[in-house]
C-alpha cells in the first residue's frame, strides 16, 4: 500500500485529536444548562416572536440572539 506523505500527516495529526474530544465533551457536559419557558420567566412568548420578526423586517435577521 502507497501512501503519500500527506495522507499520512492528515491521519497521524487527527488521531490525538480523536482521543482528546470525547474526553473533552465528557467533562464539559456534566453540568447541564438550567432550562426554561418565556412564560415561567415573565415574559410572553408571542412577544418574542414578534421582536424576532421585527428584526427579520429591519436588519434582514440575526445569526444570533442571546
Amino acid at each position: 500500500m502507497i501512501t503519500s506523505r500527506r495522507s499520512f500527516l492528515k491521519h497521524a495529526s487527527l488521531a490525538p485529536f480523536s482521543l482528546w474530544i470525547p474526553q473533552a465533551f465528557s467533562e464539559a457536559t456534566t453540568t447541564a444548562l438550567a432550562r426554561s419557558t418565556p412564560e415561567a420567566q415573565g415574559v410572553a412568548a408571542a412577544g418574542i416572536l414578534d421582536f424576532l420578526d421585527a428584526l427579520e423586517r429591519e436588519k434582514g435577521g440575526v445569526k444570533s440572539v442571546l
